[in-house]
């Protein structure tokens, strides 16, 4: 019989193992596999014992079915197949300038798992499958399969966390297609059909957390300077691996950013530029803020204050004293919607199409400050799959296994 579906576990922590056993056992004619790089070598920050991984391999086979897919392509990586690869080097070092001289090891283990991707993408030609399931989409264990999938028409559908052991979200889009995610919220909220008032507890649950956030907690310095315009910028090894034909998103770079910002609203405006607190984790920083703060004067902006991503200065303190809010792609611009204030957003983000939408705006009668967050609670709730109590108890098992090598590597490497 032929498997219409493919089921890829490309992520061996517990949820993704849950999900992919659930939708295996909810999909006919489907089959779950995974290549066998991914037991041996680590895309994320896993410090998972081998043996433990084998034990887990055995057990996915025996019980659930899992078809191992074994190496057998040895070429040597083209550049421009190494998106994924990137993407996951950047991710799990927090480093934007990171290379394999600077990570060997890790560089080594993402590449094995890279190199992976080709195998299945050889079964995947073999089988022909109608659709295909995977975590993520654009890591070093997934993006040359959707790729590949997209290229040949194949339907795809991703699957994400949905908070801890709380289930698992599944989109037939990237999750990271920013946009594209806004849309598919806003045609939900619009056409589909749901409990009004959970929906709004929801809304009012999603709207706290996002003001209460660990930035807001961690950077509480406050500030009563005024701005004309307040620039909030985006991480750069968050976004300097991200394939725009598939996720829908550029990455021009956040000097490029200020550019444009400057060309749009001039260079005679009181700006304030907020470097995101993400950013002082990066090992590159300091090289990255330097080359900023030399770009942007060379600009000849003469009235404008750079704060450093190590900064404690309160961003909600900045948007509220600001006039206008620019971003890119972050994510503070649903805070500066929230909190009231005129909000221009660059980048194709779920929030700037949820923002701009037309019809939202008509229809809400109110401030789009104290409706925006309705769509997003919609997202939370319609696309996730909840585990059964049973579940959450394996769950819970696989990422306590899971923490503990975590806490045992941490303390050799103290």
């Amino acid at each position: 019989m032929k498997n219409n579906s493919i089921i890829i576990l490309n992520d061996i922590r517990a949820v993704p193992i849950i999900a992919t056993i659930k939708i295996r056992n909810n999909i006919n004619n489907s089959i779950l596999i995974a290549h066998e790089s991914i037991f041996k070598n680590r895309e994320y920050a896993d410090y998972t014992n081998n043996i433990w991984k084998f034990i887990l391999k055995i057990i996915l086979k025996t019980f659930f079915g899992l078809k191992i897919i074994k190496s057998k392509i040895t070429n040597e990586l083209l550049e421009t197949e190494k998106m994924g690869y990137y993407s996951s080097l950047y991710s799990i070092t927090g480093d934007s300038n990171a290379n394999e001289n600077k990570y060997p090891l890790i560089a080594k283990q993402i590449l094995k798992i890279t190199v992976g991707t080709l195998d299945i993408i050889e079964y995947l030609e073999k089988k022909k499958p109608k659709n295909v399931f995977i975590f993520n989409g654009r890591t070093a264990s997934s993006y040359l399969i959707t790729k590949y999938c997209v290229k040949n028409c194949i339907n795809l559908f991703f699957y994400e966390f949905a908070g801890h052991l709380n289930g698992f979200r599944l989109f037939p889009i990237p999750p990271h297609a920013a946009g594209k995610i806004g849309k598919l919220y806003m045609e939900y909220y619009k056409y589909g059909v749901y409990n009004n008032s959970e929906i709004i507890k929801a809304a009012y649950i999603l709207k706290k957390e996002k003001l209460n956030s660990i930035y807001k907690k961690n950077n509480d310095v406050k500030s009563n300077e005024k701005f004309d315009i307040c620039i909030f910028l985006g991480s750069d090894f968050e976004y300097t691996a991200v394939d725009p034909e598939i996720c829908d998103i550029t990455w021009h770079g956040n000097l490029n950013f200020c550019k444009f910002v400057f060309k749009k609203y001039g260079i005679d405006k009181k700006y304030a530029i907020r470097c995101h607190p993400n950013s002082s984790s990066d090992p590159n920083w300091e090289n990255l803020y330097s080359e900023l703060v030399k770009g942007i004067s060379d600009l000849n902006v003469l009235n404008v204050n750079i704060i450093a991503p190590n900064s404690k200065i309160d961003s909600h303190d900045l948007i509220l004293n600001s006039d206008i809010v620019v971003t890119d792609l972050s994510t503070i611009s649903l805070d500066s919607i929230l909190l009231g204030k005129n909000t221009d957003i660059f980048g194709n983000t779920d929030i700037k199409y949820i923002y701009n939408n037309s019809w939202f705006g008509s229809a809400i009668k109110t401030s789009i400050s104290n409706k925006i967050m309705l769509p997003y609670s919609l997202g939370h709730n319609i696309f996730v799959f909840r585990f059964t109590p049973f579940e959450k108890i394996i769950g819970n098992f696989l990422f306590k296994i899971h923490r503990l090598f975590d806490k045992i590597y941490m303390y050799k490497n103290e």
